[in-house]
C-alpha cells in the first residue's frame, strides 16, 4: 500500500510517498529511507493509536515503511497519519478511498488515536485538484492563520475515517488580512501626501533623507500601510514558507544586523530578513549606520528580486521581491541637506559631515528609484483615508487601462525600452542622461504619476516631476559628497 504524505526538508514541506508492506517477524514498525529520530519514535504512537481505536495490531508480522525518495533526510510530524492509515488499508481493517492517489495524508497522532494538524501544515505545496486529509487544528494555532489553496478534510480520530470519506471536501481559500490602522488618524501636508501616494501606488524604492525628527521613519511605515492588497501569487509564496502575515510583511532589521541574518544561510539553512520581506516592504532605518558589507550585499537581491544562497555545499533560491525603504541622516548632526549651510549648533566640521555620505556607494544609491529630502515636519490636512483612496484609484486605473496586475516598479525592461524609443517620450528625455537605471526609474515613476492623474499617456509634466525625483535629487546628493 502506498500513500502520499509530506516531509520537511529544513525549508519547506515536500511531497513524498509512504510505501508500506507486512512481513513475517516480530511485531513492530521499521522505517526505511533516512528517517530522523522523531519519525522512529512515532512508531510507538502509531501502535498505541491503532490499538486504542479498536483496531488489531499484527501479532506475528512486522510493518516495513519505506519513505521515498530515500536520499532526503525525513523530518516530519505528519507522516504518522499516513503510516497508520496505510497499515489499516493493507490489513483490510478499513477500505481505501477511490481518489487515494489525489489525497495527501498529513496528521499527528495522539496515544488515544486522535488526529491533530501539525502547525507547519500550511506550508504544503499542493494544488486545487488535490485533497488534503489532516486532523483537528490545535488550540495553540489560530484558525484564521491557516491558509489552504486546496480542498481539505478533517479527521478527528482514526476510527472515523470511513465516515469521513463520504463527506465532501471543504474548499478553503480565505486569507483574512488586516491593513495596519495605527496611522489612520495622522494628517500630512499636500507635498508629503503626494510623495507617499506616489511611492505606495508604484511601489518605488525610496531613500528618505533629512534631519532627525522630521518624520522619515513614520512616512516610510505609512507607505507600507498604503500598499496594494496581497496578490494570490504572494499568498502562495508565503504559504510555502509557513509564514503568512496579517498584511503584506514589513521587516525592520536593526542597523547592527549582520550580513548572514539579513541574507540567511547558516549551517542549517534559515531564511534571512530580506527573504521574509518578500511580497512586502523592507525598512532600513538609520541606513548609513549599517555595516558597508551589509549594504553592499543588498545590491543583487534588489536588482534581481531573487538570490541564490550557497552554504556548505548546499544551495537555495530565495525570492526577494520587496519594496525597499531606507531612512537616514546625511551627517552626524542630522541637518546637512543640499543647499543648506552647516548648522551653527553642530559640533562637527563640514568635512566630517561630508565624510558620512561616503558610506553610500554609487551602485547602491543607484538601486533606489527615488530620493525624498524630508526637510522638516510639515502640518497639513490630508488624512490617511484620502491618501489610500488616491492610491486605490491609481491602482485600479492601471489595471483597467493596461491590464497590469503588478506595480509599475516591476514593469519589464522590454516595455520600458519601447517607451523610451517612443518619439513622443524620447523627445522629452534629457540628452545627458546615459544611465539605463536612471532612465528606467524616470519612466516608471512618470507612469505612476500618470496613473494617479488618470492619464492614458505619459505627458511632459509627469516626466518633469519624475526627473526631479529620480535624477536631479541624486545629482544634488552626489555633489554634497
Amino acid at each position: 500500500m502506498t500513500l502520499n504524505s509530506l516531509i520537511f526538508d529544513g525549508h519547506e514541506l515536500l511531497p513524498i510517498s509512504v510505501e508500506l508492506t507486512l512481513w513475517p517477524g516480530l511485531p513492530g514498525i521499521q522505517f526505511l529511507g533516512l528517517p530522523d529520530q522523531h519519525l522512529k519514535e512515532s512508531a510507538h504512537r502509531i501502535k498505541s493509536a491503532i490499538k486504542n481505536q479498536g483496531f488489531e495490531f499484527p501479532k506475528a508480522q512486522q510493518i516495513l515503511v519505506n519513505l521515498r525518495p530515500s536520499h532526503i533526510k525525513k523530518n516530519s510530524r505528519g507522516v504518522e497519519l499516513a503510516v497508520a492509515l496505510a497499515f489499516l488499508f493493507e490489513s483490510g481493517q478499513i477500505h481505501a478511498v477511490d481518489d487515494i492517489d489525489q489525497t495527501f495524508f498529513y496528521g499527528e497522532l495522539s496515544l488515544q488515536g486522535e488526529v491533530f494538524e501539525p502547525q507547519d501544515a500550511c506550508q504544503a505545496p499542493l494544488v486545487k485538484d488535490q485533497i488534503f486529509l489532516t486532523g483537528k487544528i490545535p488550540s495553540s494555532v489560530l484558525p484564521e492563520k491557516n491558509f489552504y489553496p486546496f480542498r481539505r478534510k478533517i479527521l478527528s480520530q482514526l476510527k472515523d475515517f470511513e465516515t469521513l470519506v463520504s463527506l465532501p471536501a471543504q474548499e478553503v481559500f480565505a486569507f483574512p488580512f488586516h491593513r495596519p490602522e495605527e496611522f489612520k488618524n495622522l494628517q500630512f501636508s499636500e507635498n508629503h501626501a503626494k510623495m507617499l501616494t506616489l511611492i505606495a501606488c508604484g511601489e518605488h524604492s525610496t531613500l528618505f533623507a533629512g534631519p532627525a525628527g522630521s518624520g522619515k521613519s513614520t512616512q516610510a511605515q505609512v507607505v507600507h500601510s498604503l500598499m496594494e492588497d496581497p496578490s494570490s501569487d504572494w499568498i502562495m509564496d508565503w504559504q510555502k514558507t509557513g509564514s503568512i502575515p496579517e498584511f503584506r510583511p514589513l521587516r525592520k532589521p536593526h542597523h547592527t544586523t549582520p550580513v548572514m541574518a539579513l541574507l540567511g544561510g547558516g549551517q542549517q539553512m534559515f531564511r534571512g530578513e530580506i527573504a521574509k520581506a518578500h511580497g512586502g516592504a523592507l525598512l532600513l532605518d538609520e541606513f548609513l549606520e549599517f555595516h558597508p558589507m551589509v549594504l553592499e550585499a543588498l545590491r543583487e537581491p534588489i536588482e534581481e528580486r531573487q538570490m541564490m544562497i550557497c552554504r556548505r555545499g548546499e544551495s537555495r533560491r530565495e525570492k526577494t521581491d520587496f519594496l525597499i525603504l531606507a531612512t537616514s541622516n546625511l551627517c552626524p548632526c542630522g541637518d546637512y541637506l543640499p543647499g543648506s549651510f552647516k548648522n551653527s549648533r553642530c559640533a562637527f566640521t563640514l568635512q566630517r559631515c561630508s565624510s558620512t555620505l561616503r558610506k553610500l556607494s554609487g551602485p547602491l544609491l543607484d538601486r533606489f528609484e527615488m530620493l525624498n529630502f524630508v526637510k522638516s515636519t510639515e502640518l497639513g490636512k490630508v488624512d490617511w483615508i484620502t491618501m489610500h483612496e488616491k492610491v486605490k484609484a491609481g491602482i485600479q486605473f492601471r489595471r483597467d487601462m493596461r491590464k497590469q496586475d503588478h506595480a509599475n516598479s516591476r514593469i519589464s525592461s522590454l516595455m520600458l525600452t519601447a517607451w523610451a524609443t517612443n518619439p513622443e517620450i524620447s523627445a522629452l528625455l534629457p540628452k545627458y542622461l546615459t544611465s539605463q537605471r536612471r532612465i528606467k526609474a524616470l519612466l516608471k515613476v512618470a507612469r505612476t504619476l500618470a496613473d494617479l492623474d488618470q492619464s492614458e499617456k505619459i505627458k511632459a509634466p509627469h516626466l518633469l516631476q519624475s526627473l526631479e525625483l529620480t535624477v536631479h535629487r541624486f545629482d544634488q546628493l552626489r555633489q554634497m559628497n
